[in-house]
């Protein structure tokens, strides 16, 4: 049970990983209302944007959460997850051009 805790949807993976996302001012405050995940902690930023860390398990379950959210965030962390979506984002640009 406490897997799913720590899961964006029906992706659960083995490894927890500490993802660290940035938000725009106009998203903000879903994200100061809801407890999306059990484990996440926020921080204002001086630009008015809100820093989020997520401890997830099931990083594609998570992508896929974090897509809903287009154009509101930056990926600060992992640099990994970044390349990551900033391909897969090229990508169907690409494909939708």
């Amino acid at each position: 049970m406490k897997e799913v805790q720590e899961t964006f949807g029906p992706y659960i993976g083995d490894e927890i990983e500490e993802v660290v996302i940035h938000f725009a001012p106009e998203v903000r405050q879903y994200f100061l209302r809801k407890k999306w995940i059990k484990d996440q902690e926020y921080r204002d930023l001086d630009n008015a944007w809100l820093e989020v860390r997520f401890k997830v398990r099931g990083i594609e379950g998570f992508k896929h959460w974090l897509y809903r959210w287009l154009p509101y965030f930056k990926i600060v962390s992992p640099e990994w997850l970044r390349e990551e979506v900033r391909k897969e984002l090229s990508q169907a640009l690409r494909i939708v051009s």
